[in-house]
């Protein structure tokens, strides 16, 4: 079984000792994520969560556009520290069984199976609710009293769940919890106030271009750098338009047609489909064009803006 310790945060994330203790276990379970030796920690999991993990225990929304890579920040951290994570994501029609628990079937038994959050706060692990600002206000509402460190009473079978000392909530989420302004994320609510109120604000955001370089070419060490520059290049320049900020005039024309910002998450995908579409090459096909295609998700006309984009890119870093 493992046991609840300190860490010096400083030797454990960068190696070199800090004094700053840490909370984690002695070993990993079933339930820990396994550890990305691939990913380079972006600067608001070391300015921010870490931090937060130190020197409290509140719950921690963390909210940042899509791909940006907020729940592989959180898994990177709960590996290190060989914390179990219980996932979920939220959904519009989620009800509390799918937080709680419910009644199934085992070896045709009737039995009680514990839902994410149950088992997280058994467990002292973090319960990871992606998206939520998905769940309806009146089921987050729900949720206040175990925001606030009371323990979970199951409606359905009396039990009260204590939560054990290392329980921690962390939310992710593309809004702050006050409703969607850009009309990116369609779907997303407003959330009451007094459970938005119980939360640590963390927001996070794109790595820079350096950083993601150093990103994708620890992944994807025989990809051709020079290609993955006007990737990350092409990547931060759909970024800066939809978030309306300055572009340089080499750019400014082609990105005011732009409706479609690349992720972090886009990047690794269109990386890897380069990788597998690159005996087309022999063809005579532009295989960055065509894996560009399989890895963004748009309408045929914001893809056209997107390639014509990554032409110019690519033709000024040649």
């Amino acid at each position: 079984m493992a046991t609840y310790v300190n860490y010096d945060a400083g030797k454990l994330f960068a190696g070199k000792a800090s004094g700053n203790l840490i909370a984690g276990y002695d070993q990993a379970t079933e339930d820990v994520p396994p550890l990305r030796r691939d990913y380079i920690p972006q600067e608001w999991v070391a300015r921010d969560l870490i931090p937060q993990l130190i020197n409290y225990n509140e719950p921690i929304w963390i909210s940042g556009p899509t791909g940006c890579g907020k729940t592989l920040g959180v898994k990177w951290v709960a590996a290190r520290l060989r914390y179990p994570v219980f996932e979920i994501t939220a959904t519009p029609d989620m009800s509390a069984s799918d937080l709680f628990g419910h009644i199934g079937l085992e070896n045709g038994e009737t039995v009680w199976v514990d839902g994410a959050l149950a088992c997280a706060m058994k467990q002292g692990g973090i319960f990871l609710l992606n998206e939520i600002d998905y769940l309806q206000p009146s089921l987050a509402a729900g949720l206040n009293t175990v925001l606030d460190g009371s323990p979970l009473r199951i409606p359905d079978t009396g039990e009260v769940i204590v939560p054990e000392p290392g329980f921690k909530f962390i939310a992710t989420a593309n809004t702050n919890g006050n409703g969607d302004i850009s009309g990116l994320y369609v779907g997303t609510n407003a959330q009451n106030m007094a459970f938005v109120n119980r939360f640590i604000n963390i927001s996070a955001s794109y790595v820079n271009e350096k950083q993601e370089m150093a990103f994708l070419i620890k992944a994807y060490p025989n990809l051709d750098k020079t290609i993955i520059s006007y990737m990350v290049k092409l990547a931060g320049l759909t970024r800066k338009a939809l978030a309306g900020e300055k572009i340089s005039s080499d750019y400014s024309d082609i990105t005011q047609e732009l409706t479609t910002a690349i992720s972090t998450r886009s990047l690794m995908r269109w990386a890897k489909q380069i990788e597998i579409y690159k005996p087309l090459a022999k063809a005579g096909i532009n295989v960055v064009e065509y894996a560009l295609e399989r890895s963004v998700t748009t309408d045929s006309a914001s893809m056209s803006v997107l390639k014509a984009l990554l032409q110019r890119v690519a033709g000024s870093t040649k």
